[in-house]
């Protein structure tokens, strides 16, 4: 079974067995893809080196249709705006890229001007993005129909909290990674609307027992044919509860993620912006204002990923405060 660490030390035979003989060459005397090839980029947030991943038309168009096929099940037409904010593939993949009857665009977290501009039907992004969007009073989204989340954790607050600030949107949930997309979906229709998240099962195989119990999320992508292809399965790096029908809870596998997760819940439901544990300090610092007061929590800056826009649950870097002399 491929996990995140065996793919960078494959990396490079996976491309040798996805590309043509031509694609391949391009590559080697390019050092790049040529451009009728997406490239999609991993955002190294995970303090992991980024992978490039490459996809041609068709299998854009495939994740496209399986991240639409929730929209147009509320909304039966697809949308004539979608705005993709953070997230390297975002970036790379959707700078005014038109498919079928919607237009997408990207933009930056602080081009708010621009993104009330461009009066999107059809927001993506990060939860903690969306979270800096509804705190922003001053931001108008009048044909906004529907948020799209993933990349990051979703919470039950987050749902509550986009609904109440653009009253009658729809929240959509997507878990998947670059490497593995939009393995599975779920529609918000209410705040109250519990975690159910279906497996994409027209592109994906999945494996998972109807235990009850926590279990790795392993998939299998069967779009053929695939430029980066991942083998007959695929650790996600999440664990997830499933229930024979849908996907209910997921987490992080890794234990640093378990520990914080319910911290960054407490400060977020108590009214924080957006929160973040930093491992030297020991401390979680959050932006906004809370209602109650936590011990463990502290207001402060956070840190994004320069390139990707995400906000990292855990940081490691923040150097110890020190006492003011004399």
């Amino acid at each position: 079974m491929l996990n995140r660490q065996m793919l960078e030390e494959h990396y490079e035979k996976i491309l040798q067995r996805g590309l043509s003989r031509e694609q391949w060459e391009y590559r080697q005397q390019h050092g790049t893809f040529s451009n009728d090839i997406v490239v999609q980029q991993t955002s190294g947030s995970s303090q992991r080196p980024p992978l490039k991943i490459p996809r041609h038309a068709k299998d854009i168009l495939s994740i496209h249709q399986i991240v639409l096929g929730a929209w147009r099940r509320l909304f039966e037409k697809a949308p004539e705006r979608v705005a993709l904010i953070g997230g390297v593939s975002h970036t790379q993949a959707a700078l005014r890229l038109r498919i079928a009857d919607s237009e997408f665009d990207s933009f930056q977290i602080h081009e708010r001007n621009r993104l009330m501009e461009y009066n999107p039907e059809f927001l993506s992004c990060y939860p903690s993005v969306a979270r800096e969007l509804a705190a922003d009073g001053a931001l108008k989204l009048p044909a906004l129909k529907a948020i799209k989340l993933g990349g990051e954790p979703v919470f039950q607050s987050d749902v509550r909290r986009l609904m109440a600030r653009f009253p009658g949107i729809k929240v959509i949930e997507q878990l998947g990674s670059t490497e593995m997309p939009a393995v599975a979906i779920g529609v918000y229709e209410t705040a109250q609307s519990p975690r159910r998240l279906l497996p994409q099962t027209q592109r994906y195989a999945f494996f998972l027992e109807n235990h009850g119990g926590w279990q790795p999320l392993v998939v299998q992508d069967n779009f053929e044919p695939l430029l980066f292809p991942l083998g007959d399965r695929y650790f996600t790096g999440d664990e997830v509860k499933w229930n024979g029908e849908a996907i209910t809870k997921v987490r992080r596998a890794d234990a640093a993620t378990a520990r914080v997760l319910p911290l960054i819940e407490a400060v977020l439901e108590g009214g924080a912006v957006n929160a973040q544990w930093d491992e030297e300090a020991k401390t979680l610092f959050y932006e906004g204002e809370l209602k109650v007061g936590f011990e463990f929590a502290r207001p402060g800056k956070l840190r994004r990923d320069g390139v990707s826009q995400k906000l990292p649950l855990t940081i490691s870097s923040r150097p110890l405060a020190r006492a003011k002399t004399g």
